[in-house]
């Protein structure tokens, strides 16, 4: 079965959701801007002050979020 891609509302990262029968189910979260100088540890400080300091968060949609429930599902009756 093939992976699946969902991407956050945010336009920053995402989430890819695979599995495989012999190794199991895999999500892997992707961010796109990856720099970890000084202005993403000042960003990071930022949203600490503002109660959401975590950088792999994800977000999705309600439809990609319905996506996502489905992929699962397909994952489970395979």
């Amino acid at each position: 079965m093939n992976g699946k891609f969902f991407r956050c509302d945010c336009g920053h990262s995402g989430l890819y959701v695979s599995h495989d029968p012999d190794f199991g189910t895999e999500f892997a979260h992707f961010q796109y801007d990856i720099s970890r100088g000084f202005l993403f540890r000042i960003k990071q400080a930022w949203m600490t002050l503002r109660g959401k300091p975590y950088t792999d968060m994800i977000i999705l949609s309600d439809q990609e979020l319905a996506n996502l429930v489905y992929h699962l599902a397909e994952i489970q009756n395979f």
